[in-house]
């Protein structure tokens, strides 16, 4: 599925005659990654119904306005207007993308700090405390 969605990628590349401001990178490493992200303003991720996408928030997290498909675990945290239904609709929203305001890339950016592993540690130990204090009211409420 992938090669035949890369070969529409590259189709479309040269339809629209973006081939000087569009490529394509897969499997970069991680220097090089660091390297490309402080260079984009988007982060394209064509491939629908992703459970969840951790590479899409991480791009997020990083400032990047993150473009979807409008399936999968990723549509709970991606605007809508940065959702496509089809690879047709991406080059428009993509070029939305493109103009977002700084402040657009920091309110993307904040958008999934709630995922964060350093947020998820602290709602966990929440969830502990709660619980334990709930089990030790029972305690007492059983001794008396």
């Amino acid at each position: 599925m992938f090669c035949c969605l890369a070969d529409s990628i590259v189709d479309m590349i040269q339809k629209f005659e973006v081939s000087d401001y569009v490529t394509l990178e897969t499997n970069v490493p991680l220097a090089g990654l660091k390297s490309l992200v402080r260079k984009c303003k988007v982060y394209f991720h064509p491939l629908p119904g992703e459970p969840f996408g951790i590479s899409i928030v991480e791009a997020m997290s990083a400032g990047l306005v993150a473009v979807v498909p409008d399936t999968g675990g990723h549509t709970e945290v991606v605007s809508k207007k940065y959702q496509f239904h089809s690879l047709v609709e991406a080059p428009g929203i993509i070029s939305s993308a493109l103009n977002a305001t700084q402040e657009d890339r920091v309110r993307v950016s904040n958008s999934v700090m709630d995922l964060a592993l350093s947020q998820y540690l602290k709602d966990f130990q929440r969830v502990i405390r709660e619980t334990l204090a709930t089990s030790e009211m029972r305690s007492v409420g059983a001794t008396l």
